[in-house]
């Protein structure tokens, strides 16, 4: 009879040590996920600020499902340059998150081929 409470204690805290692990790995898989997420939009909007047209840069802000996006354009020390910037923040288990690209760009045409 000592032998099956000995057992079974040992059994329990194992399964404990079992689900403490795995909520632990679920919890990992969510934060990577989020933030492949967060890359992914930040990246899209980057892009889009390189690849528009100088008159159309500018400030921005919007929200996609649980992300609040937001790009920023400042001018440098360096004429016809400008650094861009998206920030993407969200929340998880309660904690803020961010993640942030940033490069730079001309301002004006750069003249070439004319």
């Amino acid at each position: 009879m000592v032998e099956v409470l000995v057992a079974m204690t040992v059994t329990g805290i194992g399964a404990i040590a079992v689900l403490g692990a795995l909520r632990s790995a679920n919890d990992a898989a969510d934060r990577v996920r989020d933030e492949e997420a967060a890359r992914l939009l930040a990246e899209r909007h980057l892009v889009a600020m390189l690849a528009a047209p100088p008159e159309k840069l500018g400030p921005a802000r919007g929200v996609e499902g649980k992300f609040v996006w937001e790009e920023q354009v400042r001018a440098t020390k360096v004429s016809g340059m400008a650094r861009v910037q998206v920030i993407v923040s969200w929340r998880s288990r309660g904690r803020p998150r961010v993640f942030e690209l940033l490069s730079m760009r001309e301002t004006q045409g750069s003249g070439r081929g004319r």
